[in-house]
């Protein structure tokens, strides 16, 4: 009897102690926020049942994906909601302004100490060029961290219809040909659909200081007397120039009328030039996503600013309560190849296939259902390319080419509008009226870019630049 009684306490404790294990190996969840346009990929819960499978056994963590616009997250960081982490840039989620405003975890320490791999991954460079007031808040995702623009060709019809040659490089202007032979042969159609912002990615021929408010500085030699210059891009022929051909295009049909209130041009309208920021080899994933073929000219870069160098980070949240699982966590989809495959293109066999070369091809249910923004997620450079014939070792090649980018003298500055905050402010609602006109070529600007900039004056736009150019000039006088 007392044999059994010590059993039945053995098995007793037993149970106990598989039940405390299993309790202690639950898997910590994080709740991600990740950029959207507009809304969740439609199969985003079936992927991510197998991605937090995956995660749950590697690493004991699971993740809550959170696919949110920019008007959702600045609601979730202005009322304090609860998240671990996030994707932020300079021009999503401000980068500059939530590490001010102690909304990022300083991850300086940590970063080192406990994911030195993640660390060893990114670029020296790159750790320095993102960091704020000296200290790392975010995580940098390798992308196209330089800043190079194309234009970008259907070859059906200029080559092989028009029997047009397209250079490997040309300038903003070298467009126009293309355009009028296009109309010229389809006089009833556009040429070039363009969205509300203007032709994609075209205002970066100027290093950027508050793009909002159309802050910037030039890219010369820093022995020039205007390296260090913060000036008002509306009033450099760098920009103003090519709104005066955006017009004189509009004129002559090549842009959609409706330019200046579309809010995005879908890659089911077919639109033989476009403009696009990207990388020699990234025809394939541009062709995957307009349904034919691609031939690109770059007319812009590669530069190197502080904020195309901020163009994707991942941040944690500094109220989080799971920091050094977050970090551990970004660490995993920088680095596990499996995961971050399955992260960017969904479920083998569902939304893509691999093809011989080793590269992978989505399926129409993986570009309908499943194709988030890969660049708000983790380093392009870890899985497979995208598209048969492309080059897996491509970014390896992309990253080693920057080596020859042209660097902003200003990299790693960040302007701090504290001081001029209602200013900056009155200024970003002037300008939110009159850019969608000035952008698309709707509206002359010889016209109104003087009513435009006497609205900027009185609404303080001489008063921002001093306040810009005095930290500036403290921050070269501190780092040259």
């Amino acid at each position: 009897m007392k044999r059994l009684v010590s059993l039945m306490l053995m098995l007793t404790m037993a149970f106990s102690l598989c039940s405390f294990a299993q309790a202690e190996e639950e898997p910590v969840e994080l709740r991600w926020l990740l950029y959207t346009v507009d809304y969740a990929p439609k199969d985003l819960d079936m992927v991510a049942e197998k991605l937090n499978e995956m995660s749950a056994q590697d690493i004991g963590i699971t993740v809550d994906f959170d696919y949110v616009t920019n008007d959702q997250i600045s609601l979730i960081i202005t009322s304090g909601e609860a998240f671990d982490l996030c994707y932020t840039s300079s021009t999503f989620n401000d980068f500059p302004t939530n590490s001010a405003d102690g909304i990022f975890y300083d991850i300086t320490d940590k970063v080192r100490t406990l994911t030195p791999t993640l660390f060893e991954s990114i670029p020296e460079m790159l750790w320095d060029a993102t960091a704020y007031r000296g200290r790392n808040y975010a995580v940098p995702i390798l992308k196209d961290y330089a800043v190079e623009v194309f234009w970008r060709f259907d070859p059906a019809v200029f080559v092989d219809e028009l029997g047009m040659e397209i250079p490997e490089t040309m300038t903003f202007e070298d467009i126009e040909p293309y355009l009028a032979a296009y109309k010229a042969a389809y006089p009833d159609s556009y040429p070039m659909w363009v969205k509300a912002n203007g032709a994609e990615s075209n205002e970066n021929q100027v290093n950027w200081i508050v793009k909002d408010i159309m802050l910037c500085t030039k890219f010369v030699d820093e022995s020039d007397p205007e390296a260090y210059e913060i000036k008002l891009g509306l009033e450099m022929d760098e920009i103003t120039d090519r709104y005066r051909l955006m017009h004189k295009w509009y004129q002559l049909g090549y842009i959609n009328p409706d330019a200046a209130t579309l809010p995005s041009v879908p890659n089911t309208q077919y639109s033989p030039v476009r403009s696009g920021q990207g990388w020699f080899g990234a025809e394939s994933i541009w062709e995957g996503q307009v349904g034919h073929g691609q031939v690109i000219s770059r007319y812009v870069g590669p530069y190197l600013t502080t904020t195309s160098v901020q163009g994707a980070l991942t941040a944690i949240s500094a109220a989080s309560e799971h920091v050094d699982e977050a970090l551990k966590f970004i660490e995993y989809c920088n680095t596990n190849v499996p995961y971050r495959t399955m992260l960017r293109y969904g479920l083998e066999g569902v939304h893509y296939n691999y093809n011989e070369d080793g590269t992978v091809t989505r399926t129409e249910q993986g570009a309908q259902n499943y194709n988030p923004l890969a660049y708000s997620q983790a380093s392009y450079a870890v899985g497979p390319a995208e598209g048969e014939g492309s080059d897996n070792e491509m970014w390896q090649k992309v990253f080693a080419s920057y080596e020859d980018a042209q660097v902003s003298n200003t990299i790693g500055f960040n302007f701090d509008d504290e001081n001029v905050e209602m200013e900056v402010a009155a200024c970003k609602a002037v300008w939110s009226n009159y850019n969608s006109e000035l952008r698309t070529g709707t509206s002359d600007p010889d016209v109104v870019l003087p009513q435009l900039i006497a609205e900027l004056e009185a609404a303080g736009i001489r008063e921002v630049i001093a306040e810009a150019q005095a930290q500036l000039d403290a921050w070269v006088a501190e780092n040259k």
